[in-house]
């Protein structure tokens, strides 16, 4: 299963976690970007799940990874908001 890092980056933190050397930086498009479920999508037969973004230029961004781990990046990500930041996430 693919690893996943998670970052938090604070409004006043002095610069990037991610070398500048990787960064693209793209202005946001109208477009709505998507979140497609594959239905075994991983070559375990679990499913993936893939962010389709659209650039500018009219190309896309697309980064896939499993299911498991989208869910385990977003579960760590409202940990971190509500326990390092002290939000409260809606239900």
């Amino acid at each position: 299963m693919p690893a996943v890092s998670l970052s938090l980056f604070r409004s006043d933190d002095e610069g990037p976690v991610i070398s500048p050397d990787s960064i693209s930086v793209h202005t946001a498009t109208e477009e709505a970007w998507q979140a497609i479920l594959i239905e075994k999508g991983m070559s375990s037969g679990h499913p993936a799940v893939a962010l389709v973004v659209p650039l500018p230029d009219g190309t896309v961004a697309v980064h896939e990874t499993s299911l498991l781990a989208f869910q385990a990046a977003a579960r760590g990500l409202v940990a971190m908001a509500e326990g390092q930041l002290g939000w409260e996430m809606p239900d």
